[in-house]
């Protein structure tokens, strides 16, 4: 129901608001900021970790060989039944075990610590990436309240449409997104 749907989006929300506090302070007492050149040293890694997930990730569907943390109908039948409360820890427990998303958040906290932006503009950047990393969701949730009566047959639209080019989108997605932050990776680890 909606209001799972909304404790799901809620338990994502707070792992990651928590992750940006957690780790954002810790880059902020580091050496995290590199200069004007580009990111620093522990940002850069993390970009670099990056890059090879998406990477990786886009060969791999360009292999067709299946992903080790695609969700099985049965888990896709849990979360549809799902009461509010389990339905919050469910997306608290994706965005705290999935080792991608993980790897996504640290280069985000990276980048901004290593921007050297202050700590309110730094805190408003990260909720930004955190607003983006959820936007899907929150489409979704905001659509379902919004369009309640035509929400169940557009959802089952859009649920058809991304199946059926699932894979296109994810070979874009990791070539573009793991070549962007190669990019931005190599341009901080050069020395000059």
């Amino acid at each position: 129901g909606r209001i799972a749907a909304v404790a799901w989006v809620s338990g994502m929300l707070v792992v990651r608001v928590a992750q940006g506090v957690v780790f954002g302070l810790l880059l902020d007492t580091s050496e995290a900021s590199g200069g004007a050149d580009g990111p620093g040293l522990i940002a850069s890694v993390l970009l670099l970790v990056v890059a090879i997930v998406f990477l990786v990730s886009a060969t791999r569907k360009l292999l067709k060989e299946p992903e080790d943390d695609e969700p099985s109908p049965r888990w896709i039948s849990i979360v549809e039944s799902a009461s509010p409360g389990r339905a919050f820890l469910m997306g608290a427990g994706i965005v705290a075990i999935s080792a991608k998303l993980w790897v996504l958040t640290l280069a985000a906290i990276g980048i901004v610590a290593g921007a050297d932006l202050g700590q309110r503009d730094g805190v408003l950047v990260y909720l930004g990436f955190v607003a983006a990393a959820l936007s899907i969701h929150l489409i979704v949730v905001g659509a379902a309240y919004l369009l309640q009566d035509r929400s169940t047959a557009l959802f089952e639209r859009a649920s058809y449409a991304l199946k059926q080019f699932n894979r296109p989108i994810m070979i874009g997605i990791g070539l573009v997104f793991g070549t962007w932050f190669f990019a931005k990776a190599l341009d901080g680890l050069t020395i000059t």
